[in-house]
């Protein structure tokens, strides 16, 4: 068993996605069912707390704790066998969406469609009752558990299902911790079950977490003879691993629709969406899911999510996604036509758009997003989880949200609103800084005016989030005194030491303690490499990251995040060095002393820099950017490595080696060479080629009027290392008919961002911009690798004084990744594409496309596809391929790790292509490591469109 008690992992797991922070006195990672047995046996003997944990994605704190937190993400995760009648056996650690992808070849699915399916787990699923956009149709959690496995409190292991009357009756004699489970819960549901079907939510509201699910027990057989068999296993569903600790469950399948269709509803108003609500209903939808227009608008300005809003028409104050399930999609077409007809004679929606399959994706990824892109707002004032997970009967919607808005206007609160509203489930999102004393008096006060309200409703104060350490203190005014004491007559039973987590659901404890921000209110404030202002300083960019882990899902689910894909280790992913940036950011420490925090170091030197968190994290954590600032403030706490002043002499070996190639060839492979460059003797550098690509010819400039002139930016490792690359792009754009500028790069600004050599990057971006800037004003700047070109974009004007981001941002403008120009021509000028389709060759040739970790994060695979779409005889695919592992340097330096990262999503992708496929990488480290680790030599863009030229 891995126990550790360390201040880093400690600090790794003092959060989860609430706004909570604790510190745990140990985690512990069991690997087997032997190990979660004698763990719990020797709790029991110390009285230690344990708190259990899948991906750490719950809102209402319940993954936060101070005792020994119990994580199963890292050995737990077995799928136990295939799907037999419609059933799967798993243990707590398995992720969701590789459930599904496990159960496709077998037409299956589990059931519940939950926005953290890519990285939350069954057992967190089981914890809190999960359910999801489609819980309308397939209810949460719950309905979809047939049995646990479950370790009690005293180490014993017991399976929960379904009974009849008389293994219920039998399971009641037993003399064991098990039998006195079951003699209190059939004695509390038996003395108190008018009780609580009074005092639980309507019959009709599906989302009901509120406390201990009696209400499932008080209608099941024997007390309702209509009612299913009594069974423990579903009324384990919601209570927050505070009863007991699941090894495995079995679930119940479902066979996905055979057509879906989506439509999104427009209104002006959030009320008139509201109205509308239950007359959707009526139409029997799969998923009625809001977004209110401060949502929307936040996608407006992420790099990922203004892509997916192409179906966004006007600037609604609300949209309703309305998804239908059906047989065909002649069915579907026709329940959206009588919808959109109902809804527009009762003069309801002011756009109704039917959205392609292809764009359906777009939308649910925006829905999906809503926690990440809400905490990463620029403003000090965040929409915080407090009131987040109240649910009323549809039909009371409209009443219930004009009563939350008066509230709201009447504290001057800025509110957002968007959910599940197929089953009056809002999550309402009030806008407050939870470092201010009267916002924190303010956050208590609307959770229990609000608790009052959903009471007035007779609804269910947690709706999907659970009670957790946030609601729990409601729970006797939702219940009452009597049925709140049976909650602990049956928390007793179960748990007689109160070791499984223990302070959430039952608690009395001020619901401001202990707030994440509490512990923050003072923050270092030193001179930092980059501008921060805008993002309100360094300590509130690492704050941004809210805990939503969308950097723990699998590999081939995007980039993000691939040393965590390499380990499974909190450690290495964008929220675990979030949390220790975090940390080291608090004044009172010493920031010199903390800056070589062995765990720290480690963390940051293994983040690969790929840009993914910028874009996949919906709060666009820029970890590697981060990483850069670290890397700076700790060379100016600590000096120079000989690593740094080797990054600043690699520019002028290349421009010797290259005279020399044959002796720098040889010179390469020594081992003192080597370990002078940092380099693992394991890696072999790229062989210098026999000549640079040089600016020396002269070429015939066009004198025409109408000649497009371009600057075609040539970095260091094309020029020295792939000169075929520039050469072959020069050519490609001079047939192509365009008056082409080299500027020859002398630097490279990539390397020394990444190196955290801020100071020598910014003056190497000067130097280019004179370069720039002595060719012309004007042109656009063509880029070869993605990484080196999209500095332009991206670092560089927080690089530079205020004085000068006007002329940067005008640089920003014009630079263009060579695809991205040419796509450009390919969809505004159309004749400029016949004549470039007609200078092609027409055979067929199969083409598989890589996307740079830094070009899919900042410009996306669009404009790729549509320049090799256009080309003749292709047949395109696009590879899921997450970083290759290369990543620059940090391959040559890490090669474990960086056979790993490649083994994940990289290496799987390409060594299963047909063998007369084509790999295009825009990279030259996805290049090299495609040569490397798998004999495969792909080509560049510029390469295999040069070779398809006629001429």
């Amino acid at each position: 068993m891995v126990i550790k008690s360390d201040i880093a992992t400690r600090r790794l797991y003092a959060t989860d996605a609430s706004v909570y922070e604790q510190l745990p006195l140990s985690v512990v990672f069991p690997k087997n069912t032997e190990e979660c047995i004698a763990l719990v046996q020797a709790a029991s003997e110390n009285k230690m707390p344990l708190i259990f944990r899948t991906a750490g994605t719950s809102i209402a704190g319940q993954c936060v704790g101070g005792g020994q937190v119990v994580d199963v993400s890292r050995f737990l995760t077995c799928i136990l066998g295939e799907p037999s009648g419609n059933q799967i056996r798993v243990q707590p650690g398995v992720i969701h969406s590789d459930l599904d992808f496990f159960l496709k070849p077998f037409g299956l699915k589990f059931a519940p469609e939950i926005s953290t399916s890519n990285r939350c787990m069954i057992g967190g699923m089981i914890g809190n009752n999960a359910a999801g956009s489609h819980s309308v149709v397939y209810g949460t959690t719950r309905e979809h558990v047939i049995a646990i496995e479950a370790l009690l409190s005293d180490g014993t292991v017991v399976e929960f299902g379904p009974l009849t009357d008389e293994q219920l009756e039998a399971k009641c004699t037993l003399p064991t911790l098990e039998g006195e489970i079951y003699r209190t819960i059939t004695g509390v549901i038996n003395k108190h079950r008018g009780q609580i079907l009074k005092r639980y939510p309507k019959p009709e509201i599906i989302r009901r977490n509120t406390g201990y699910p009696l209400d499932v027990l008080a209608n099941s057989q024997p007390f309702n003879s209509q009612g299913p068999p009594f069974n423990l296993a579903p009324f384990l569903c919601g209570t927050e691993g505070t009863l007991a600790f699941t090894l495995s469950a079995t679930l119940s399948l479902v066979e996905p629709p055979e057509a879906k269709g989506l439509v999104c509803i427009h209104f002006t108003t959030l009320y008139e969406a509201m109205l509308a609500t239950p007359v959707i209903l009526k139409h029997q939808p799969a998923a009625i899911e809001l977004m209110d227009k401060r949502l929307l608008a936040l996608t407006e300005n992420h790099i990922a999510h203004r892509r997916n809003r192409q179906w966004i028409e006007g600037s609604p104050e609300a949209v309703l996604a309305v998804e239908f399930f059906g047989r065909s999609d002649v069915e579907i077409h026709k329940k959206i036509k009588i919808l959109t007809a109902s809804l527009n004679a009762q003069k309801l929606g002011y756009a109704y758009p039917v959205i392609s399959t292809a764009d359906t994706t777009n939308v649910w990824a925006i829905r999906k997003a809503g926690l990440g892109l809400l905490m990463g707002v620029n403003q000090p004032k965040k929409p915080v989880a407090v009131i987040e997970d109240s649910a009323v009967a549809p039909s009371d919607l409209f009443s219930y949200t004009t009563a939350i808005s008066a509230i709201m206007a009447r504290e001057k609160i800025n509110c957002v609103y968007y959910g599940h509203a197929s089953v009056g489930l809002l999550h309402l999102r009030p806008e407050l800084d939870l470092a201010q004393s009267e916002d924190r008096l303010l956050f208590t006060a609307l959770a229990d005016e609000i608790a009052g309200l959903v009471m007035r409703f007779n609804g269910s104060l947690s709706g999907e989030h659970g009670d957790g350490r946030l609601r729990g203190p409601f729970l006797e005014k939702m219940v009452g005194p009597e049925l709140y004491n049976c909650h602990v007559e049956i928390k007793k039973a179960f748990d007689p030491d109160a070791i499984f987590n223990p302070g959430k659901i039952l608690t009395k404890a001020p619901i401001d303690q202990p707030l994440r921000v509490a512990n923050c209110k003072v923050q270092w404030q030193g001179k930092t490499g980059f501008d921060w202002l805008g993002d309100l300083g360094l300590p509130a960019v690492v704050e941004k990251c809210n805990g939503a882990a969308v950097c723990r899902k699998s590999a081939g689910a995007g980039a993000l995040c691939p040393s965590y894909h390499a380990t499974g280790e909190e450690l290495y992913n964008t929220r675990g060095r979030s949390n220790l940036l975090r940390f080291l950011l608090r004044s009172g420490r010493d920031f010199k002393q903390e800056l070589l925090n062995p765990a720290l170091v480690q963390s940051m030197d293994f983040c690969l820099s790929c840009k993914a968190c910028q874009s996949e994290c919906p709060a666009s954590v820029d970890m590697a950017r981060l990483k850069a600032e670290y890397l700076y403030q700790r060379r100016l706490a600590h000096g120079w490595s000989f690593k740094d002043r080797g990054v600043l002499m690699y520019p002028y070996y290349l421009r010797l080696a290259s005279k020399l190639p044959a002796l720098a060839n040889r010179l390469q492979t020594t081992t003192l060479f080597k370990k002078m460059a940092g380099v693992s003797s394991q890696r072999e550098l790229p062989l210098m080629p026999e000549k640079p690509f040089v600016n020396s010819v002269q070429r015939k400039v066009s004198k025409a009027m109408d000649s497009t002139h371009v600057i075609l930016l040539v970095d260091l490792f094309s020029q020295y290392q792939s000169p075929e690359v520039p050469r072959d792009a020069l050519r490609l754009l001079e047939t192509l008919g365009f008056v082409v500028h080299p500027v020859l790069m002398k630097t490279s600004p990539r390397q020394l961002i990444s190196q955290g050599l801020i100071p020598e990057a910014k003056k190497a971006l000067q130097q280019l911009l004179a370069q720039i800037n002595s060719v012309s004003g004007h042109y656009d700047i063509l880029g070869l690798e993605p990484s080196e070109l999209l500095v332009l974009r991206d670092e560089w004007v927080d690089l530079v004084e205020d004085n000068e981001k006007g002329q940067v941002q005008q640089i920003k403008d014009r630079a263009l990744l060579l695809e991205e120009f040419l796509a450009q021509m390919v969809v505004d000028n159309k004749a400029w594409l016949t004549s470039f389709k007609t200078r092609l060759k027409k055979e067929p040739v199969t083409v598989a496309i890589h996307n740079h970790c830094h070009q899919q994060s900042l410009v996306g695979p669009v404009p790729t596809k549509t320049l090799f779409e256009a080309v003749p005889g292709v047949k395109l695919m696009f590879l899921k391929t997450g970083c290759c592992g290369m990543a620059g340097q940090f391959g040559y330096e890490n090669p474990q790790l960086s056979v790993k990262v490649a083994k994940t999503s990289f290496l799987p992708a390409i060594t299963t292509l047909e063998k007369d496929s084509i790999l295009i990488a825009a990279g030259c480290s996805c290049r090299a490591q495609a040569a490397l680790l798998a004999g495969v030599q792909a080509v560049h863009p510029a390469t295999f469109l040069v070779n398809r030229l006629v001429c």
